[in-house]
């Protein structure tokens, strides 16, 4: 029968406390008291190996403050050196125990004893053993679930993006067809039109011919926008540019929208790099977020439109209401094909044409919002 003060009983005991414990310092605390309680040491710290190579004391017992404080770089004789001076008593015997498990080094436990000849003894050094090899096996298991979960998190972040780019693929398709067609169908009203401008009948068909030309060149200038989606590849041909003239077009284009609503779009535009970007998508861009962004508000408020130059160089825009914020739910999807926060008003294609935009041309989206504070979208672009 084991006695619960024998070595086993005791074993058994840290064993459950180890296995019980909600947070990996609590196992290590409970090494260190074992080691005062069972093992008859007069103080003792367990000191863990960092990621970045150093060695930091995690838990103790009966040591003094300068202790926390000790820098060392390796395990070993250093450590126990820098531990007997840090104490306040000399010691007898200072005594470092190596954590290891599975090949890894994780740390070790130090022990101070008063008497020189306290640790000699084959039963005291075994008990010793088990209890360091136990603490080293709830290390292991530590970060192996901490892995596991990081895995776990970057399996679920490509899984969702994966799942974005069947979307974004399959509604490129269907746009690859729309834009073919429509092309098709408006390629001779083009014709047509250009040849009722250069020679109008009247002046009244003049104008109208001219304001029919600049109408179609905006249905082109989207049936490329809808070709460049379907391909989905970074852009390629464009030259750096000033994006400032398509960010005040996207600003000028929506005041009288925000007017509309009670809604007042205010710009504030500092000073932008160059960057290679199609003038007509930034601005398609901006004047979606923008709506969005008045559409919010239906009560009125205001929208700002910011843009400027980061610490790093890039160009950034912001688009920011005071409307009523994203429900939590809903901000995983928000650049999701076909999802939309308006209900059966909404394609639930603007934010994904805007998304598709920003990644062709080599930039960044994201959304900062909370309910009932509003919501920021930032875009981030290199310079040229």
């Amino acid at each position: 029968m084991t006695l619960p003060g024998s070595p086993v009983g005791v074993l058994v005991r840290f064993a459950r406390v180890v296995s019980e414990a909600l947070e990996p310092e609590g196992a290590l605390r409970a090494l260190a008291d074992a080691a005062v309680a069972e093992l008859g040491a007069a103080a003792a710290g367990v000191f863990l190996v960092t990621d970045e190579g150093a060695v930091r004391l995690a838990a103790g017992r009966n040591l003094p403050d300068a202790a926390a404080a000790l820098e060392v770089e390796a395990l070993g004789p250093e450590l126990a050196a820098r531990v007997e001076a840090a104490l306040d008593e000399r010691p007898g015997a200072v005594h470092v125990l190596p954590m290891v498990s599975g090949g890894d080094l994780f740390g070790a436990l130090v022990l101070a004893f008063r008497d020189a000849g306290a640790f000699d003894g084959a039963a005291r050094r075994e008990l010793a053993q088990g209890l360091v090899d136990l603490a080293a096996v709830a290390q292991r298991t530590t970060a192996q679930l901490h892995d596991l979960r990081r895995s776990n998190a970057e399996l679920r972040a490509a899984r969702e993006a994966l799942g974005r780019a069947e979307k974004l693929g399959a509604l490129g398709h269907m746009a690859a067809g729309i834009a073919h067609d429509m092309s098709n169908v408006l390629a001779p009203l083009v014709a047509d039109v250009e040849n009722l401008k250069a020679n109008p009948p009247t002046e009244r068909a003049g104008k109208a011919a001219a304001r029919m030309s600049r109408y179609l060149q905006v249905g082109t200038g989207m049936l490329d926008r809808l070709r460049r989606f379907a391909r989905q590849a970074p852009e390629a041909g464009h030259v750096a540019v000033d994006p400032a003239p398509a960010v005040r077009d996207a600003f000028d284009m929506c005041v009288a929208r925000g007017r509309e609503r009670q809604v007042e779009v205010r710009l504030d535009l500092g000073a932008l790099p160059p960057i290679v970007v199609s003038p007509s998508d930034l601005t398609s861009g901006l004047v979606n977020l923008v709506v969005n962004a008045i559409e919010a508000q239906p009560g009125g408020g205001v929208v700002d439109l910011r843009g400027g130059t980061d610490a790093a160089g890039r160009a950034w825009l912001e688009v920011s209401d005071a409307g009523p914020g994203i429900p939590e739910g809903q901000r995983a999807r928000l650049f999701e094909p076909f999802f939309s926060t308006k209900g059966e008003r909404g394609t639930g294609l603007g934010l994904a044409n805007v998304y598709a935009f920003v990644q062709r041309h080599r930039g960044t989206i994201g959304v900062t919002t909370a309910e009932g504070e509003g919501t920021t979208f930032r875009l981030e672009f290199p310079p040229a």
